[in-house]
């Protein structure tokens, strides 16, 4: 199967209403394509537009011209409480498939969520949240379906 292009993943995630915005790429030998190059400290982790996440959206006009001026650009979500999106980073290297087998042990499995393969071999489970007077809420809104179009 062949891997899809980070442009096609990048509309893929604004076609399920994921606001997108490019980030910066690491070379091969690991240097992050930021003016910082080698002595960069998050290389391929932080965002290419001068306002960062404030930039990121779903117009597929804004999203192609990024991914077309730069098809290398890492594919960047707006998450958190005001997206509504939230997030977990399960790094192997860390603990963290441990960490989320406790965590839904605990509290059952996560709804279904977008899966993301990470550049550590780690993944991502990005799943959207409501307000539910204090405390926000998983649902199941997306689907792990819908990266497959």
């Amino acid at each position: 199967m062949r891997k899809k292009s980070l442009k096609t993943r990048a509309l893929q995630y604004a076609k399920i209403g994921f606001p997108v915005l490019p980030l910066h790429s690491v070379t091969q030998g690991g240097i992050c394509s930021c003016r910082d190059g080698g002595n960069c400290s998050r290389p391929g982790k932080h965002p290419k537009t001068a306002h960062g996440v404030k930039d990121a959206t779903i117009d597929r006009v804004r999203i192609e011209a990024w991914w077309t001026s730069d098809p290398h650009a890492n594919v960047g979500i707006a998450v958190g409480a005001e997206a509504g999106i939230l997030v977990f980073d399960i790094d192997p290297r860390n603990g963290g498939n441990k960490t989320l087998e406790k965590l839904e042990a605990e509290l059952g499995p996560l709804p279904g969520t977008v899966i993301a393969d990470t550049g550590g071999g780690g993944s991502t489970c990005t799943s959207r949240t409501r307000r539910s007077g204090s405390e926000r809420i998983i649902t199941e809104s997306c689907s792990a379906q819908a990266l497959t179009c």
